[in-house]
Parts: structure tokens; sequence; C-alpha cells
């Protein structure tokens, strides 16, 4: 399928050979909706047009799937659950490093681990940020959490910090150690 560069939204986007975008990215296009976050790659790009192929990273490939119930629990009561689609896990998430047709993917021409701002990182953390980065309500519940699986004697690792544990005060930790 060919498109126009024109039919992307709005905000800039420089098309990269293999390399996969959401189709909610696309206009004009029948069956594609702004919210639609299935993947389609790149496979062509000249002066007035992107290709794109809508087709799954494995589609061109035979696959064989041989299933065997190893067993079955029985229910423990009707709280809920969920079902998962084995079908759709198998064939959805693997096959997106696979190359289109054996033509390289296109990673790195754009600098993608290039920074915005170039500027020594001690600059940034010179000056303390004492800020909250969720809401008295978060940070009651996580400490709620901790203070249910941690108990007194234990060595903490706490990575998601902030500049201030959300473990509940009253534990008694033999140590803790915060990254935030």
């Amino acid at each position: 399928m060919a498109i126009r560069p024109a039919i992307f939204i709005s905000f800039r986007i420089e098309p990269r050979l293999g390399r996969f975008y959401p189709k909610g990215i696309l206009k004009a296009i029948p069956n594609v909706f702004k919210s639609n976050t299935e993947p389609f790659r790149c496979i062509g790009l000249d002066d007035k047009r992107v290709m794109v192929d809508f087709n799954h990273p494995l589609a061109r490939h035979e696959a064989a799937l041989d299933v065997e119930v190893v067993g079955v629990q029985k229910k423990l009561g009707a709280i809920g659950g969920s079902c998962t689609a084995w079908v759709e896990v198998a064939t959805e998430g693997p096959g997106m490093q696979a190359r289109y047709k054996v033509m390289p993917t296109d990673f790195f021409s754009d600098n993608p681990f290039g920074r915005e701002d170039e500027t020594v990182d001690g600059h940034f953390y010179g000056t303390p940020r004492l800020v909250s980065h969720i809401d008295e309500q978060a940070i009651s519940t996580i400490s709620s959490i901790y203070g249910q699986h941690l108990s007194e004697g234990m060595e903490v690792l706490d990575l998601m910090s902030s500049w201030g544990s959300h473990v509940p005060k009253d534990i008694m930790l033999r140590s803790l150690v915060g990254i935030g």
C-alpha cells in the first residue's frame, strides 16, 4: 500500500525503512482510526510516497504450534478473572525483530540515543528537586502494600523512593536504601 507523507497526522515523523509505527498516525486509510496502536512497517520511501506493510512480520513464514495441556486446576471461587487468548499472544507479539525481505532496519540514522540537552548531567542534579510525582492517595496505597510485604529486620532496596521512601516508618528494618 502506498501513502503520501502528507497523510500523516499533525506531528512530524521522518519514516525510516524497516521500522514499525502505530497505524493511528495515518489518515484517510479505510478502517484505521487515531487510537489504533496496531503496527505497520515502513517498507519503502521515495520523494513522493511512503510504502507500508500492514501484514504481521511473520506472515510470510509457515508456522506450526503444538500444544500440550499439562494440568488443570480447580477454580477457587467466583471472584473474577481473565481469559488469555493464546493464539493472539503468539501471533501479535513475536516477530517484530524479523527483517522485511532481509532488508536491514534503519535504527540509527536519526541519532536515536542523542539527548535534547547535552549539558553535563551534574548540572541537572546539582540542585535538589524535592517534589512528589504521585499524590497522597497513591503514596498511602504504596505504603500500605509495602507494609503487607515487609517485615522487621529486612534489608530493603526501594527502587521507587523518590526523595523520601514510602516504606512505613513503623517497620524496623535492618537497612533501607532508596533510589528514586
